[in-house]
């Protein structure tokens, strides 16, 4: 088994409340427990706390997210995901969240490396660089007498590790740079929450202890939106 930790200090930016000049400041939580199973399928279960210690009312959540990843070959991954959550969203608002994901990942430039032949997916070089586009079907239950809210969304991420270190990041010991950003677009209506995600931006430092154990550190910037208080039909604009 493996076992990834992350830490998360969080600015989440919500244009709605940008206006106010009151940001929400977040921390959020991740521990990943992976069980590769050969060289072609990996199987996941990420936890993940969220809470709001300042920047508007009470809001915390809590999510778990099974993963299956799938690997036909060396620069494209397949995954499967299943997220159940539960969020406080106000003070007298409790939500439940059960969303199917598909997703493929491209890993780019794939002529400058190549992968392990092992359960490891991690390229035998300093740089890692992909893609990931997934597909989200989106399912609320809300605490009060509203109707459930479903919705369609595409998600676009673009991500990089690079080693400091060491020659290649598959290395013991490994110290290395992680960044991400992802896109958000919804099909359809907003559905009724406080941060509805429109662009996410992560990054910070890692350090891959062993085959089993990786940390990373990371600062993350969210902008989003609040879809219970405002129009859902219309984007704020910060």
């Amino acid at each position: 088994m493996r076992l990834k930790l992350l830490i998360l200090p969080l600015f989440l930016v919500p244009a709605a409340v940008v206006a106010q000049g009151d940001v929400s400041r977040q921390v959020w939580g991740n521990a990943i427990l992976g069980w590769p199973q050969n060289k072609h399928l990996y199987l996941e279960l990420d936890i993940e706390p969220k809470i709001q210690f300042s920047g508007g009312s009470q809001w915390h959540n809590a999510d778990a997210t099974p993963l299956l990843e799938y690997y036909p070959n060396s620069w494209l991954d397949l995954t499967a995901e299943m997220v159940l959550g539960r969020t406080r969203q106000t003070n007298d608002l409790v939500t439940f969240e059960a969303s199917p994901r598909l997703g493929v990942r491209f890993h780019l430039l794939k002529n400058l490396w190549d992968y392990m032949n092992t359960a490891e997916r991690i390229p035998l070089s300093r740089m890692a660089l992909s893609t990931l586009i997934r597909y989200e079907l989106r399912n609320l239950w809300y605490s009060r007498e509203l109707p459930s809210d479903h919705q369609s969304r595409l998600r676009y991420r673009l991500e990089s590790k690079i080693a400091v270190n060491r020659s290649s990041l598959d290395a013991d010991k490994t110290v290395y740079l992680f960044v991400d950003a992802e896109a958000y677009g919804n099909i359809g209506k907003d559905i009724q929450e406080v941060f509805s995600s429109k662009f996410r931006l992560r990054l910070g430092p890692g350090y891959r202890a062993s085959y089993r154990q990786r940390f990373e550190v990371l600062l993350l910037y969210d902008f989003a939106r609040n879809t219970i208080d405002e129009a859902a039909s219309r984007d704020a604009v910060a």
